[in-house]
């Protein structure tokens, strides 16, 4: 291995190691067997945190790679992602904290939790959460 790798490997381990560290520090004084610490942070994660995972989620590598790609191909149709992720913001933000208050409320982890608790059928729950996984997984084989 050349110098410059094992420096890059070394820096690489060195973050990782201190990730780790970090999240184990995390757990202090939290409840490990309580399933809203586990699933949402005990509902406690703030706002920042909130839009930092929201802009992770938006901007992944098909904004900057895919996007690009696709209107080299497409040309000015491809403008529309603009909108609907304008839109799509503007949407969370009036539509998110109400089922914040309502998944609070009704101790909700999930989108699938909220609709069989909403129509009161754990089978409408599970076909949403078979419904969901198969949509991310076809929308991640693009």
């Amino acid at each position: 291995m050349s110098t410059s790798a094992a420096v890059s490997v070394g820096i690489f381990a060195v973050f990782m190691l201190a990730a780790v560290a970090l999240g184990l520090l995390s757990l202090r004084g939290r409840d490990r067997a309580n399933l809203a610490e586990w699933s949402i942070g005990g509902r406690s994660l703030g706002v920042v945190l909130i839009f930092v995972l929201m802009a992770g989620e938006t901007y992944t590598s098909f904004s900057y790679l895919g996007a690009a790609g696709w209107s080299y191909n497409y040309g000015m149709p491809v403008f529309y992602l603009l909108a609907y992720l304008a839109i799509g913001f503007a949407v969370g933000y009036v539509i998110g904290p109400i089922l914040w208050h309502y998944a609070h409320r009704n101790k909700l982890h999930n989108i699938t939790d909220i609709t069989a608790y909403r129509f009161d059928s754990p089978w409408f729950g599970d076909a949403v959460a078979i419904l969901t996984t198969v949509h991310h997984l076809l929308g991640s084989a693009r």
